[in-house]
């Protein structure tokens, strides 16, 4: 990751801190910005690797979650576990990947996960940091993700899914971590849509494969705005259609 991408990652960081709605949060988490900075460097070809490794972005959250409010471990610790977690799948996982199958296998885990009822639990909004407080906050992401950065030859086709920017949100999140996983969980799917496009379009130049990438992104993202309340099973609906069966 170069030293421009590493302080974009950072910004993001940055920006979710000062978010406050827990949806929001995790809508611009789910960018996919840190994806499309490594693959600038046109070094990696995508295939089916990147669509399990959105899977594993997603497990990384939940097993943050799992350890921090399930098992009362302290943030930090459970957060370094899930990431050496995702580093140990990655070693593991042959590569490449097909990219049909995996897609396949990683959409009927999606669609099955919006039947799961996820606990939400209700937490009080973190307050807004104040300015100094805001700079320092800044400051420490920026040194952090250029220390995580380093990891990035270690992980081949997965460093594109690594959660760089994620080992950071998930501390910053940790008040509505079990909330904020739920979001991203149902979101992550306009990721596997983005790696789609990029595998359509890279034979033709990493601007080709970026463009169709970014436009699967935004159609599947509109797709899961207007269907949310339908495909939710909090949804009044869908929720008294399931306890009828």
């Amino acid at each position: 990751m170069t030293p421009l991408a590493a302080a974009a990652v950072a910004l993001l960081v940055w920006a979710v801190g000062l978010i406050r709605p827990v949806r929001a949060r995790a809508l611009l988490y789910s960018l996919p910005v840190p994806m499309s900075l490594v693959l600038v460097g046109g070094r990696v070809h995508v295939d089916g690797t990147q669509v399990i490794g959105v899977l594993l972005l997603v497990a990384f959250f939940a097993v943050t979650a799992l350890l921090h409010l399930r098992l009362g471990w302290p943030v930090l610790l459970a957060d370094v576990t899930a990431a050496a977690g995702y580093v140990a799948v990655a070693w593991a996982l042959p590569a490449p990947l097909p990219l049909v199958p995996c897609v396949i296998i990683v959409v009927g885990l999606w669609l099955a996960g919006l039947l799961v009822p996820w606990p939400s639990p209700a937490t009080p909004a973190a307050p807004r940091p104040s300015r100094p407080r805001a700079a320092l906050k800044l400051a420490a992401v920026c040194a952090t993700t250029f220390a995580v950065a380093g990891l990035a030859g270690l992980l081949a086709g997965l460093v594109v899914t690594f959660p760089f920017s994620g080992v950071l949100v998930a501390v910053e999140v940790r008040r509505d971590l079990a909330a904020f996983t739920r979001h991203f969980a149902r979101t992550a799917i306009a990721l596997v849509a983005f790696v789609c496009g990029f595998a359509a379009g890279q034979d033709h130049g990493v601007g080709a494969g970026l463009a169709l990438g970014w436009l699967a992104y935004g159609g599947c993202a509109v797709v899961l705005h207007r269907s949310r309340d339908r495909m939710s099973p909090a949804h009044p609906s869908l929720a008294a259609g399931l306890h009828q069966r």
